[in-house]
């Protein structure tokens, strides 16, 4: 398989090597709209760490699988995603399995912590 690789340096950059803005990851089910993420803007510069807490159901996991392009069929999402200047929600899946560096797995069988 394919991977992408990129170049990683001991310093903190200056600019941003993720980008999210407006993000919004919405849910349609039977009983309607779940918004599951709504407006998240933040940067990650290369060599930074970021914790993302919240209380259960608050959308956590919901945002890394945004991120990753590993949601269900029934999601829909907006705003933008980008990463090593690529947009990640404009991008094909193949390429996104090169970036992720491994194939797809199912969300709906996949453990979440």
């Amino acid at each position: 398989m394919n991977t992408l690789s990129y170049e990683f340096t001991n310093e903190t950059g200056t600019e941003p090597i993720l980008h999210v803005r407006k993000l919004n990851t919405t849910f349609l089910t039977a009983n309607g709209l779940v918004h599951a993420v709504k407006g998240l803007d933040f940067d990650l510069k290369e060599r930074e760490r970021m914790a993302i807490i919240g209380e259960s159901g608050c959308g956590k996991s919901v945002l890394a699988q945004t991120i990753l392009k590993l949601l269900p069929h029934n999601a829909r999402v907006s705003g933008e995603i980008i990463f090593h200047n690529q947009d990640l929600l404009g991008i094909g899946q193949n390429h996104i399995v090169k970036i992720r560096g491994r194939d797809r797995v199912d969300p709906s069988t996949t453990f979440l912590p």
